[in-house]
């Protein structure tokens, strides 16, 4: 689970900076000139008819603010009029004032008590942001919107009461807020903003209103004491982290109008033994269930067409998935370290299987792969100890790095000739390797010492059909299987089938058929360059001028990667335009990096957790757009260098919302 780390010295720094740049005012028409009534600093607004306290200068620790200054009615409590006031212990507000505003009370840790009167209408951004102290506040009915940050890291908050006249709580509203037990949500609410009650690690109870549509990033992230919460029926988007480190949850509803789940939103749910995920599902985020090392079983919806990296990585309990034949690619991670898990149906659907993605399943027995497969990623299956028997599809052209390395009960494979490039380690060495006499298998198993099974051709063909038959019996048995649970499925398994029998039929037409141009594979398709040791994702299947992006190295110990400018697959040549989102995630062994001339663009978390990652080395003059966070966590004294006529330009590309620091050096 990605960390976020805030502290009140942040919210210092910046409210400091903002007191040297000047008074933000709270949109009321302000006269510049400044007076002073006893210990307060104020100022005339709304034709002279109005006061707006700007400044309390006194050193009381109980303060009740004057109703009337020199007959004018005070309507309005600043920005930051009582900032740092640590010493004050309780204020009252008078009746009249309107708006309390950004900032007023930030930083007045000894803050236990204040009274907010019937008049208030606002509650603007921060204003009892940092106020430790303050132990329970009453939020009058005329108070129709609250601002972002207003009660960030009130720690001492127990108890809250938010009437039904809002309509609008800002991002982390309540952040931080460790002491809150129980809170209700008015039934104006639409949206639970992002981050709105982050870390309220004490909160055990939460009504989410009826009316709600969405929950954003990380809105209830770190809520360790919450057992259970129901989604309302009109939610229609869960965002990033929304839920991740909810270590006590152990039940969630989902409705089914929920359509998309954001990146690592169930993260580390630890106590979560089971969720429903509804067909109305469409978009699954990366690492969405990782570390949910209680989760037993999920049947994953329909429309999903790509299991992401690392979405069930670390679910040690997990003993029970259901692919749908709507999956095209399997991602990297993606069930690294699921122990438990026995057994696992690929179906015809998937094309590609991402690196690691099976790696540490210690309990796996036994797994075929459908002929769709045309290539297994690097560490595929590392480490799956229990596994004795596999099924390497008849179209499959590469065998990744340490694919099948620590299987320790692996003690025969065979490799169909359909595959040309075979990675280091990829089989235990005690493995006997079956090969096609004279084939690329048989002189790699040759030349890297293995016990080899040579047969000849046409034997090769007939245990090709016989694999072809397994997977399909296989594939018939998972259909049927999901027709009974789904009531669909059964029309697109066989036309799979039939597609598979096609191409058997094909393949041994193969040597009496001209040869026809290569074609790029459709968009979307996951392929591998095993000669580069790169995965990527077709972006353009135009014939003249195909494309794809960067998606990751299969080399997974490698310390320097150089993305490459084009790519050759299945004799296509691919242009490398863009470097995808994660390409590189938490790669902790990636020290260099260096960006070809092609890429005119680098995705969202690109380089995000690469810690060792020191030089990055940009060849590209056609830069255009850098994802958020793509540079987050990497060396915080990396350098970048770029071309020389680009430094200018690009400078203002690396901003800190892609993760840039100022302890980086950019230079051409």
């Amino acid at each position: 689970m990605q960390e976020r780390i805030r502290s009140k010295w942040k919210i210092v720094i910046t409210m400091l900076i903002l007191c040297v740049v000047g008074v933000i005012h709270t949109g009321i028409k302000v006269n510049a000139e400044t007076e002073t009534y006893g210990d307060f600093e104020y100022q005339l607004i709304n034709e002279d008819s109005e006061v707006e306290i700007t400044k309390y200068k006194g050193m009381s620790t109980e303060v009740e603010i004057p109703q009337m200054i020199d007959s004018k009615s005070v309507t309005s409590i600043g920005g930051r009029s009582f900032f740092l006031c640590s010493g004050l212990t309780s204020v009252t507000i008078p009746n009249g004032v309107k708006i309390i505003g950004n900032a007023a009370f930030g930083g007045c840790s000894g803050l236990t008590s204040i009274i907010i009167p019937n008049s208030v209408t606002s509650i603007l951004n921060d204003a009892f942001t940092g106020c430790s102290s303050l132990t329970s506040i009453t939020i009058p009915e005329s108070v129709t919107s609250i601002g972002d940050n207003a009660f960030w890291e009130c720690s001492g908050l127990t108890n809250i009461t938010i009437p039904d006249s809002v309509t609008s709580i800002g991002s982390g509203a309540f952040y931080k807020c460790s002491g809150l037990t129980s809170i209700t949500i008015p039934d104006g609410i639409t949206n639970i903003d992002n981050s709105m009650f982050e870390e309220c690690s004490g909160l055990t109870s939460m009504t989410i209103p009826e009316n709600a549509i969405r929950v954003g990033d990380y809105a209830f992230s770190g809520c360790t004491g919450l057992t259970s919460i129901t989604i309302p029926d009109k939610v229609t988007s869960i965002g990033e982290h929304a839920f991740s480190g909810c270590s006590g949850l152990t039940s969630i509803t989902i409705p089914d109008k929920v359509t998309s789940i954001g990146e690592y939103a169930f993260s580390g749910c630890s106590d979560l033994t089971n969720i429903e995920l509804p067909n109305s599902i469409t978009s699954i985020g990366l690492g969405v269930f990782s570390m949910c090392s209680n989760l037993k079983s999920i049947k994953i919806p329909n429309g999903i067409t790509s299991i992401e990296s690392y979405i069930f990585n670390g679910c040690s309990s997990l003993t029970s998935v259901t692919i749908p034949d709507s999956v095209t690619h399997i991602g990297g991670w993606s069930f690294e370290g699921c122990s438990s898990l026995t057994s696992i149906t690929i179906p015809n659907s998937v094309t590609g299987i991402g690196i690691c993605s099976f790696s540490g399943c210690s309990g796996l027995t036994s797994i075929i792969i459908p002929n769709s497969v045309t290539g297994i990623g690097g560490s595929s299956f590392e480490g799956c100890s229990s596994l004795t028997s596999i099924s390497i599809p008849n179209g499959a052209t590469f065998i990744g790095d340490y694919v099948f390395s620590e299987c320790s009960g692996l003690t025969s494979i065979t490799i169909p000739n359909t595959v040309t490039s075979i990675g280091k380690n990829a089989f235990p060495s005690t493995t006997t390797l079956t090969v096609t006499k004279d084939s690329y298998a048989d002189k790699w198993a040759t030349e890297n010492g293995y016990t080899v099974n040579r047969i000849d051709e046409n034997q090769g063909n007939n245990n090709n059909n016989q694999n072809n038959n397994e997977q399909n019996n296989n594939n018939n048995q998972n259909s049927n299987e999901q027709n009974n649970n789904n009531n669909q499925g059964n029309n697109e398994q066989t036309n799979n089938q039939t597609t598979d029998n096609k191409q058997t039929t094909d393949n041994k037409q193969d040597t009496t058929t001209e040869t026809t141009t290569p074609q790029p594979a459709s968009n979307g398709t996951a392929l591998t360059d095993a000669t580069t040791n790169t995965t990527v994702k077709v972006t353009s299947a135009d014939a003249s001028n195909p494309t794809v992006a960067y998606t990751g190295t299969t080399n997974k110990k490698a310390t320097s990667v150089t993305i490459p400018t084009t790519v050759k697959i299945d004799n296509v040549e691919y242009k490398v335009t863009s470097v995808a989102d994660n390409a590189f995630k938490g790669n902790s062994k990636i020290k260099k990096v260096t960006i070809s001339s092609n890429i005119t663009s680098i995705g969202k978390n690109a380089f995000a957790n690469c810690k060792n990652l020191k030089t990055i080395t940009i060849k590209s003059s056609t830069l255009k757009t850098i994802g958020k966070n793509a540079l987050k966590g990497i060396n915080k004294k990396a350098t970048i260098k770029v071309p020389k006529k680009q430094l200018k330009a690009y400078k203002k590309l690396f901003t800190s919302k892609t993760g840039y620091k100022k302890t980086m050096k950019i230079k051409k």
